[in-house]
């Protein structure tokens, strides 16, 4: 995968650098207008000059200061929206903070998601997080699944709301289906429709909140108990379906990949923050690629290529990442094990990461440290050579011909 990886980004930048503006540095500042869609990579990017097309942008800090005409796809640590825009904002990273207006669809997958009191979206808005503080006006629908949200603003619209604590204040003029482990309602917190709720505490008092419509304890919006469902199933079936799928994995890829994951391993050992860099930059720069060839036509082929892997390595990201580790803890400790215990020993590290995913937050960014770490130690324990690519031990038994 990573082959092909370093392959299509040298197609992308060969077939494409004639197609659109193109940036990239480790800081990038954009200062002056732009007419056409812009595509910018870097450390820190930070755009002070009005765009009239669409913008793409992939950094580890990332400060939109000025209007964009049409639509914003970001993925980044820290992303600051301090401009305006007339499209949509789908954005992926650790944080979002939403200062000013957005006249389309805000769309955000994020560790930790601020929208300000001056920030109004006129679009639907989809939020899905760590932790959550919205206190701007939602125009449209809004939708938010979380670890804990506090709504402060205003939702003229319908709002939905899937959490595990839910502290609200603000005001809701639609429909309200409110779902978490524990609802506080503000006496400030007002009511124009009617409310469907659940939370796992049982009935909770509204006070005078609800100017209007009725209040629905309905038992039928629960979420479902029990230990399994921190692995993200529904039914203790497809629990032991998905383990032993998942065990079955794990077992195949040590049997063929474990060499792989052995030097993965190691480079990790010698180099984690580097290892982790190089895997980050994957992660962020597999879907830019993906978007650059796209809009060429002799790109999408390729492009719909690399997306297949891309999905694929994600589906298996969790499963690689306890291969890689359980060969770290018996490189660094100099164990010997059999290949059923290497196979045992991962499947518990899988567990152990899909326990973490329920910390929220903390957990998910555990498990994105060590996904980076895992697949840049892979990215790192390839040897690339002129004319073709060789793996240290056959770069150690390639004759000598002079």
């Amino acid at each position: 995968m990573s082959k092909l990886f370093f392959l299509f980004c040298f197609i992308l930048i060969h077939e494409s650098s004639f197609a659109f503006p193109f940036e990239y540095a480790d800081e990038v500042i954009i200062t002056k207008p732009v007419h056409e869609n812009l595509y910018i990579s870097g450390g820190h990017v930070v755009i002070n000059a009005p765009l009239y097309a669409d913008l793409i942008v992939a950094g580890g800090i990332v400060q939109i200061n000025d209007s964009v005409r049409r639509d914003i796809l970001a993925v980044g640590g820290e992303v600051t929206f301090n401009g305006y825009t007339e499209g949509n904002i789908r954005c992926a990273g650790a944080r979002f903070h939403i200062l000013k207006n957005v006249k389309g669809d805000l769309v955000i997958v994020s560790g930790n998601v601020i929208v300000e009191k001056e920030a109004t979206v006129d679009g639907i808005i989809a939020l899905t997080g760590g932790s959550i503080i919205f206190d701007g006006t939602a125009k449209n629908d809004f939708q938010a699944k979380c670890g804990n949200i506090q709504f402060n603003g205003i939702g003229e619209k319908n709002v939905y709301i899937n959490c595990r604590q839910l502290d609200i204040s603000g005001t809701v003029s639609g429909k309200a289906v409110l779902v978490a482990d524990e609802i506080l309602v503000d006496s400030n917190a007002s009511f124009k429709d009617t409310v469907n709720y659940w939370s796992k505490k049982g009935r909770v008092n509204f006070g005078t909140s609800a100017i209007a419509g009725r209040i629905i304890y309905d038992e039928s919006l629960a979420e479902p108990n029990g230990y399994w469902y921190y692995f993200g199933k529904t039914s203790l079936l497809s629990l032991i379906w998905y383990l032993g799928a998942s065990l079955l994995t794990i077992a195949i890829i040590v049997f063929l990949f474990n060499r792989s994951m052995k030097k993965a391993a190691d480079k990790v050992l010698d180099a984690p923050f580097k290892s982790f860099g190089i895997g980050a930059l994957f992660f962020i720069g597999v879907p830019a690629a993906i978007i650059f060839l796209f809009i060429t036509f002799f790109g999408i082929p390729v492009s719909l290529l690399i997306f297949a892997c891309y999905i694929v390595m994600l589906l298996l990201a969790s499963m690689v990442t306890s291969v890689v580790i359980s060969n770290w803890f018996n490189n660094r400790w100099s164990r010997k094990m059999s290949y059923l215990q290497l196979v045992l020993f991962s499947f518990l590290i899988f567990l152990i990461l899909k326990s973490l995913s329920s910390l929220f937050s903390f957990g998910y960014i555990l498990i994105i440290i060590g996904y980076c770490m895992s697949i840049g130690g892979l990215i790192r324990s390839i040897t690339w050579k002129r004319g073709k690519i060789m793996s240290k031990s056959q770069t150690a038994h390639t004759p000598n011909v002079s």
